[in-house]
């Protein structure tokens, strides 16, 4: 059964400060919404969602979760920021409802929840921010698996950037790399214990892209290992010795210019 709940007030609603929402446990949430004024997008720093103070989901500002989610085809709505747990990118009704965070603590076995929160900073620039949450929610089901969101801060110049630093961790599975920079990135080729998995130029990488329903966004080139809608394509990071991605970046690209990934992982809430 479906259901569209208030959420209890977010703490510490200020400018400068930390505000946090805690939600309820025994529900499970396919998706959760922060309507926010006298606060823009960009403004809402350091996004955390966390089960059990773990943390699940990181973003760097409300603007680049809005892009995440304008990449997957999520129509935003000014003034909202919505954190889309059940990914509906999955060919399956199953595989889309299996990454709704659940937190019932009814069925043996599983995860034991005690807490689900989402944490920002708001920016000291904020005019006079306001803040409500809404959850949409289905029927009670444990925690099982769940998308993990990482960031990895980078310095990249022209030509080959090979980045060896990305979390493997057991049990886990890579769903998507994006790359964030204001370079031009030219080439990507992401290796697996020596094995090429991708080597492609990135006009080839966005083609790929817009023929399986994901929509470009400015300063992102983005690897998708589940671009058909198959869990079971995501890369296993079980057995990985080396993993590494090569950015191969413009010749105009200044040194050291500033670049991130955002890393997607299917896995559970001990993974990661």
């Amino acid at each position: 059964m479906r259901l569209y709940q208030k959420l209890p007030s977010i703490s510490t609603v200020v400018k400068g400060e930390t505000a946090v929402l805690t939600c309820p446990i025994g529900a499970t949430y396919d998706q959760i919404v922060i309507k926010h004024t006298g606060v823009t997008a960009a403004q809402i720093k350091n996004i955390r969602v966390k089960a059990n103070s773990k943390l699940l989901i990181e973003f760097k500002s409300g603007a680049d979760l809005n892009k995440f989610n304008a990449r997957y085809g999520f129509s935003l709505t000014a003034g909202f920021l919505d954190f889309h747990f059940k990914r509906d990118e999955m060919k399956t009704l199953m595989e889309q409802r299996a990454f709704s965070l659940g937190t019932s603590n009814q069925f043996k076995g599983s995860d034991i929840i005690s807490s689900i929160t989402v944490e920002f900073d708001i920016d000291a620039a904020a005019t006079a921010p306001v803040m409500k949450a809404f959850a949409y929610q289905s029927d009670e089901a444990p925690f099982g698996i769940c998308t993990k969101v990482r960031q990895v801060p980078l310095a990249i110049s022209a030509g080959d950037n090979e980045i060896d630093n990305i979390i493997m961790a057991p049990n886990s599975r890579i769903m998507a790399v994006h790359v964030v920079t204001a370079a031009t990135v030219d080439h990507l080729k992401v290796q697996r214990n020596g094995a090429d998995l991708l080597d492609l130029p990135t006009e080839l990488i966005a083609k790929l892209n817009k023929a399986n329903g994901r929509n470009a966004q400015a300063n992102w080139d983005s690897v998708d290992f589940v671009l058909e809608g198959d869990i079971k394509q995501a890369i296993s990071c079980d057995g990985v010795q080396d993993f590494r991605l090569t950015i191969t970046a413009a010749s105009d690209t200044v040194a050291s210019t500033s670049a991130y990934l955002i890393v997607e992982y299917v896995t559970g809430l001990a993974g990661l």
